[in-house]
């Protein structure tokens, strides 16, 4: 079981009103790990995969929402926060979850994967 939970729950937001969102994030990240000690006897695994920024229409919309009158510039900001200095894809996110879906992962439980180009680390 694999649950995308973006990687607010992670690192503080730099974004002012995310509160409530980053709260959910973090309610995502015990639940999982207290899932996986429920569910290990039953040889159940619990994951949960943590997105930083994803160039896809979520983020387009978020980041025209956080500064209508200049996203490109918004957009420059977020990709200067992370370590890559870009957004990730939809791809390379999917990748993680076939991983932790796979056989090649049979002994990761409870454990919420970033995939967010090092947006966390900083």
């Amino acid at each position: 079981m694999e649950k995308p939970s973006p990687s607010r729950g992670r690192r503080p937001s730099p974004f002012p009103g995310i509160a409530p969102y980053s709260a959910t994030k973090h309610a995502v990240c015990g639940l999982v790990k207290t899932a996986a000690l429920e569910l290990g006897e039953s040889k159940i695994r619990v994951n949960a995969i943590a997105p930083g920024p994803i160039d896809n229409r979520m983020m387009r919309t978020l980041v025209k929402e956080m500064s209508p009158e200049d996203p490109d510039a918004m957009r420059t900001a977020i990709e200067g926060m992370v370590a890559l200095k870009r957004y990730g894809t939809n791809e390379e996110v999917a990748n993680l979850a076939l991983f932790l879906a796979s056989g090649e992962s049979s002994y990761c439980t409870g454990g919420v994967y970033t995939v967010d180009g090092g947006f966390t680390a900083a």
